[in-house]
């Protein structure tokens, strides 16, 4: 992966083909390339998703809602409140 468009791209693939796409997956795939800007590790050892990649994804997935109880992103459903939190 070369770019935080790449890892977007990666994302959005990924989101269709499974329907939902959790953080921690996202995280741990995007580590694996040693670059901060795609994922890095935070004070407590967290593996977190870089700041420009979901900067990228949220401005690229507006029909996306974000489960807090779940972790991860899926598509709106008629049912969900507004605003991208569920």
């Amino acid at each position: 992966m070369k770019s935080v468009e790449d890892a977007v791209d990666w994302m959005l693939q990924e989101l269709k083909r499974h329907r939902a796409l959790y953080q921690s997956d996202v995280a741990q795939h995007l580590i694996g390339f040693k670059d901060e800007k795609l994922a890095y590790y935070d004070n407590n050892g967290n593996c977190c998703i870089g700041k420009k990649v979901l900067d990228l994804f949220k401005r690229r997935t507006p029909d996306v809602v974000y489960e807090r109880s779940a972790k991860s992103w899926r598509q709106r459903e008629p049912y969900d409140r507004p605003g991208r939190l569920q």
